[in-house]
């Protein structure tokens, strides 16, 4: 909708446009900024679309999609007509709900009589719930796609499999990685660590997150391949490599793709002593994607399937360009609490498998376990009780000790079975956790059919049985 010209100048011009992070208005935090969240989102028609609210906060309207073009722009009048009526707290408004604007319409929502304090900034130390911080030490950068034909670049830049803009982040671990392989080389090659490589790779394709043929939920992982070699030159370490991603889902709400990114790198990068001061980076090469769903209509507007998406069919040249740079003070911290939501974004199997690994080397290096097992212990009743960031935090700390951060020699020993007890149980409720995540993805998945064929009393039953699974967790 948002490659319509006279819709982008008419946000910008009569609205105030603001992305709210869909995880946080489905699961907001108990803040100030949060009651504000979950004012707007008590309403919501689906767990993303589009509201305008007035100046109180109170929501006008929410609609998921809409019956053709001209709707959208009909939206934009019938908001600014109820915010004309009801541009404040002085009168109470209900909420009105449109799966389909405007032939979709479902029951309003009544105004809560609650009014909103909306302060005028954050309270000092207080982050943003829109703000992503990161740990000290990050590498934060930037990705640039582009698609051409030709040797000349596609025009069109609204359209994701013409161009895309994305973030990339470089932890002080991969950092250090690349550090100590430098130490090892000295003047002669080296591989790229994997931490590294990773980061650059999993932005490198076009088309939205669905089709991320690396880390896609759900995708099958056809091919992931890469390696990068280089070598100190002066002042700054460079690298060349080639990587090949290949990744495919038929999925049970209809959509089906396909997607291969196949590219040449040159990397430069800058360190001071163990961190990377600065980085460039640049991608050629080929990628097919296509993108369809069979719930989509022949003819159908794309504002009309905007949860199902719009067919993609591009195979040609392909160019992207990378640049990263510590993180500035404002920008370092942990990203606001948003409850049951964080175990979705959970990196726990991956943490895991580094303390498998670590656990390993400490076994065969004779490191005394003791102190570990005691980490260890209660990390499974975190996990069932859907504690993500506490049970991620006690495994950072058991990574510390096993990296020997405490800076003590212990005696040799072999790994008690009582941690190795617990390290099975902590698998099998990760595994748990993981088939929990697939059921909640799997009946989120059965919801654009349903409003795709007008059956909006089952799509909003349906939200219900998703809220309720969420709930569970």
């Amino acid at each position: 909708m948002f490659s319509n010209p006279e819709v982008v100048r008419r946000a910008n011009s009569e609205f105030i446009p603001v992305a709210l992070k869909a995880v946080t208005v489905n699961f907001p935090p108990d803040s100030e900024e949060g009651r504000l969240y979950r004012e707007i989102g008590r309403s919501k028609v689906a767990p993303q679309g589009i509201c305008v609210a007035n100046s109180a906060g109170k929501v006008l309207a929410w609609t998921a999609m809409f019956d053709n073009n001209a709707s959208v722009l009909g939206f934009l009048d019938y908001t600014l007509k109820r915010y004309g009526s009801h541009p404040g707290a002085e009168t109470a408004v209900a909420a009105e709900r449109f799966v389909m604007y405007p032939s979709g319409k479902g029951p309003d929502v009544a105004d809560s009589g609650q009014p909103l304090a909306i302060p005028l900034k954050h309270h000092d130390g207080e982050r943003c719930l829109g703000a992503l911080g990161v740990p000290e030490g990050t590498l934060r950068g930037r990705t640039w796609g582009r698609a051409f034909k030709d040797g000349k670049p596609l025009g069109d830049t609204t359209r994701q499999e013409n161009y895309i803009e994305d973030r990339f982040e470089v932890l002080a671990d991969a950092q250090e990685a690349l550090a100590r392989a430098l130490a090892s080389a000295g003047k002669g090659l080296l591989e790229l660590p994997e931490g590294l490589s990773r980061s650059l790779v999993s932005t490198a394709h076009l088309g939205m997150l669905d089709v991320n043929p690396l880390g896609a939920h759900g995708g099958q992982n056809d091919r992931k391949e890469w390696s990068f070699r280089g070598q100190k030159d002066g002042d700054r370490v460079r690298f060349e490599g080639t990587s090949l991603l290949a990744d495919s889902e038929t999925r049970v709400d209809g959509a089906r793709w396909s997607h291969e990114v196949k590219l040449s790198w040159k990397v430069s990068i800058e360190m001071k002593g163990n961190r990377i001061t600065r980085l460039l980076a640049v991608a050629d090469g080929h990628e097919k994607l296509k993108w369809g769903n069979v719930n989509i209509r022949e003819g159908q507007s794309e504002v009309a399937s905007l949860t199902g998406g719009r067919p993609i069919d591009f195979d040609g040249e392909v160019r992207y360009g990378f640049e990263g740079r510590p993180a500035a003070a404002h920008e370092i911290g942990s990203s606001p609490e948003v409850g049951p939501a964080q175990a979705l974004e959970s990196d726990l199997p991956s943490k895991m498998q580094k303390f498998q690994a670590a656990l390993k080397r400490a076994q065969q290096e004779g490191k005394d376990l003791s102190e570990v097992g005691k980490i260890m212990e209660g990390l499974e009743a975190l996990m069932k009780e859907g504690k993500s960031k506490e049970a991620g935090e006690r495994l950072d700390r058991a990574l510390k000790l096993l990296a020997g951060e405490s800076g003590q020699a212990a005696p040799p020993g072999d790994v008690p079975e009582s941690l190795q007890a617990k390290i099975q149980q902590l698998h099998e409720a990760i595994q748990a956790q993981e088939q929990r995540q697939k059921e909640i993805e799997r009946e989120i998945q059965k919801f654009p059919p349903l409003v795709q064929k007008g059956d909006f009393a089952e799509a909003e039953k349906q939200i219900d049985r998703i809220l309720e699974l969420l709930k569970k967790r």
